[in-house]
């Protein structure tokens, strides 16, 4: 049987089908419409080469994700469609061009965690418009509080900015909420046109067990001294990043503007570990990874050849697709918790079906960015890092404060069988 296909109960309804295609159709057009505007009027042809090749690479990265052509080419097209768009619309507004390769490259991200949600429903054996939906209501917070933290850090620096600076950021802005849309709206949907074979189900669920099997050591976080012990090794190079920024820290305007961004950045993750966890332990480890992904900035920064600059432009692409990978894990582990599973043993478990996922997705978007001049080493280690701190550094510290601040059991909890 043939999940979506001719004949079957699970085949999504003619209302859907036909939004599907009007998306990807949308997607499709508002791609070329700006690969034209760029050959014709600006005569750039070698940017519509950059996109393109950023496009393959990302495609090539989702494809070993999803090991599915059309679900990985949907996931391309639903980020490139939204940040197409939002180009067109600004150009005929007469705006100036924010970062589109960042959001291109948040929204490959993006849709990498819409796609693996979406298949994970299928192999639950759910119906293609069910599945959508649970997908999009899965992973859609986490991408809000991604998104939030992108545009949140540029806004920070709004005071300082003159006029052609706050329009850039604006610009930005709207880039990203128009990717979040196309990929939240049209990704799910368009996912239900294709066909799911027995043969690919069987398939995706050897491999996703195989996969889980080679992250068990790094599950192993979650077990107490394990994790105390990588905590501790985070903790020394918080403060080696700390020290080794001293210079910026310390400096007028910039020391301003890098305690703007850390306000910033706690009250976003405060807010979003909050919402997403519902567990405060949860919530200060999603915190102090958030700060310690704006510390190591810092230091990188520090040591440009420039010096004194804050936040390269690499750092605003790379805080929140590493922010969007510590939320994906961390509202994992959640609806296991919600599933039974001790907090432990939900952690464990999350890093091992999330971890591939974030490394894919985290090399999806290091492929949209690679080839673009603002982006460079210190950026591609910051994606790395961030995709660490998700799978790793916060399942140790959250580990950590459990460890040292153990919940509170009844008497039934702790003796009571299953």
């Amino acid at each position: 049987m043939e999940r979506g296909g001719e004949g079957g109960e699970d085949r999504p309804a003619a209302g859907m089908t036909f939004l599907a295609i009007g998306f990807l159709a949308l997607s499709a057009a508002a791609a070329l419409g700006a690969g034209a505007h760029l050959i014709v009027l600006e005569h750039a042809r070698i940017v519509v080469a950059l996109w393109f090749l950023s496009a393959g690479m990302a495609f090539a990265m989702l494809l070993l994700l999803t090991r599915r052509t059309r679900v990985a080419a949907s996931a391309v097209l639903a980020a490139l469609g939204g940040v197409s768009l939002a180009e067109i619309v600004l150009a005929l507004a007469g705006m100036p061009r924010g970062a589109p390769a960042t959001a291109f490259a948040l929204g490959v991200a993006m849709a990498a965690y819409f796609a693996n949600a979406y298949i994970g429903e299928i192999l639950a054996d759910c119906p293609p418009g069910t599945a959508a939906r649970r997908a999009r209501w899965s992973a859609l917070p986490v991408a809000l509080g991604a998104t939030a933290l992108a545009i949140a850090l540029p806004f920070a620096g709004l005071v300082d900015s003159g006029d052609t600076a706050r329009l850039t950021i604006v610009s930005l802005a709207a880039e990203l909420c128009l990717t979040l849309l196309f990929v939240a709206g049209a990704l799910p949907i368009t996912l239900t046109l294709w066909n799911y074979s027995e043969r690919f189900i069987a398939e995706t669920n050897r491999r996703r067990e195989r996969r889980m099997r080679r992250a068990y050591r790094a599950s192993m976080v979650s077990v107490p001294r394990w994790g105390m012990s990588i905590s501790g090794i985070a903790l020394v190079f918080a403060v080696l990043a700390f020290f080794s920024a001293g210079p910026s820290v310390t400096a007028g305007d910039t020391g301003r503007f890098l305690l703007v961004q850390v306000l910033v950045t706690f009250v976003i993750s405060l807010v979003a570990g909050a919402w997403l966890t519902a567990a405060w332990r949860e919530t200060v480890a999603i915190v102090l990874s958030a700060i310690f992904l704006q510390l190591l900035v810092v230091a990188f920064a520090s040591r440009a050849p420039t010096g004194g600059v804050v936040f390269p432009g690499g750092a605003f692409a790379a805080i929140p697709i590493s922010f969007l990978a510590v939320l994906v894990v961390a509202r994992h582990a959640r609806y296991l918790r919600a599933d039974g599973d001790e907090s432990q043993i939900a952690r464990l478990k999350g890093i091992e079906e999330e971890l591939n996922p974030v490394v894919y997705a985290t090399a999806a978007a290091i492929g949209a960015l690679l080839l673009w001049p603002f982006v460079d080493i210190a950026t591609l280690l910051l994606l790395v890092l961030g995709a660490m701190l998700a799978v790793v550094v916060t399942p140790a510290f959250a580990t950590t404060i459990e460890t040292l601040l153990p919940r509170r059991r009844s008497v039934e909890e702790l003796y009571s069988r299953r």
